[in-house]
């Protein structure tokens, strides 16, 4: 039998814990709850992957339109459209520097990109299945790659 002096003690914690969690949301500064700022728009079919540039003043999405689009964040212009894949863009990365960026794509490819040009640096077609997944290192001297079939590759950038 449970003792109705300890019952009434545990209830009214209980009120009170609800309380205070309340009063803490409530009291939340409006500006700490989180709020659209900007909507990008300009793919043409769903966009699968999206990353900030290090300095935090763009934005990288990659899309099943085949193409990675440059986003400005402070305007929400498009900046470039970087195009040369042949199927979806599954994965996008901006290197450490800032200055290039990485995709990955249903085609079976990883393309390096000049930001500034637009240009295709590279393509690392020694894959045999969708690159799914593309990094940098930290150096910025290599890149990884993960496949659909569940390997990673590991490149020197050239």
């Amino acid at each position: 039998m449970t003792n109705p002096a300890f019952a009434r003690r545990v209830a009214r914690r209980s009120v009170l814990i609800a309380v205070t969690l309340l009063c803490a949301a409530l009291a939340r500064p409006r500006e700490a709850r989180a709020q659209e700022v900007r909507t990008f728009t300009g793919h043409e079919a769903p966009v699968v992957s999206v990353c900030f540039s290090p300095d935090g003043a763009q934005l990288l999405s990659g899309s099943a339109d085949e193409t990675m689009k440059l986003w400005d964040i402070a305007t929400g212009v498009e900046i470039r459209t970087f195009t040369g894949h042949e199927d979806a863009v599954l994965s996008v990365r901006f290197s450490p520097n800032g200055k290039q960026l990485l995709s990955g794509s249903v085609d079976n490819t990883m393309k390096l990109w000049d930001i500034a040009t637009g240009r295709e640096i590279h393509t690392f077609t020694e894959h045999w299945d969708e690159v799914c997944s593309v990094a940098f290192s930290p150096d910025g001297r290599q890149a990884l790659s993960g496949l659909a079939d569940g390997t990673m590759k590991l490149w020197n950038i050239p």
